[in-house]
């Protein structure tokens, strides 16, 4: 089950009292039109959270049954698995990247078609894993990897409007 931080159950396998997030980040931007009907933005950027809220603090077998049990929550018989867990302020992260837009415009008969390329670099780490007031890391090897590879690091995508007066068709892959 999901624990409440503040329960009984929670508080046995070490759970401590949630804190604010603290963010800090730095944008650098350029905006350039190097010709007619062609536009250029890059974009980077870098964001450290501080206290990252995460589903921290997972345990299973006898240790979540104990704490379960131990907080007055009844389990049925013949359960084969088992697992408790807590929300908590587990790492702090960076997430670290560039984006680039390019528009041109043509025309085609009476209408035109807006063409553009986006494309998106960026990494996210892990700078610092808490531990529960046991002792015990927040953050198991999986929650790890997904903080740092749910995202893709690079995304490219390119296509184009074509518009006719009050008609407009967008074709993007």
């Amino acid at each position: 089950g999901q624990l409440a931080v503040n329960s009984v159950a929670a508080r046995s396998l070490g759970a401590s009292a949630l804190k604010p997030e603290k963010s800090r980040s730095i944008n650098l931007g350029l905006v350039a039109q190097p010709w007619d009907r062609f536009n250029l933005t890059v974009d980077a950027y870098r964001i450290e959270i501080r206290d990252r809220i995460i589903q921290g603090g997972t345990y299973t077998g006898a240790t979540a049954i104990n704490a379960l049990t131990a907080a007055g929550i009844s389990l049925p018989t013949g359960l084969s698995s088992v697992s408790a867990s807590y929300f908590a302020n587990g790492v702090d992260t960076r997430t670290q990247g560039v984006d680039v837009v390019a528009t041109y415009t043509t025309n085609l008969g009476a209408g035109r078609i807006d063409w553009d390329l986006g494309a998106n670099v960026n990494t996210n780490s892990i700078l610092r894993t808490a531990v529960d007031t046991n002792g015990r890391p927040l953050l198991n090897a999986q929650q790890a990897g997904y903080l740092t590879t749910s995202t893709p690091k690079n995304k490219v995508i390119l296509g184009g409007v074509w518009s006719q007066g009050p008609w407009g068709v967008s074709l993007h892959a």
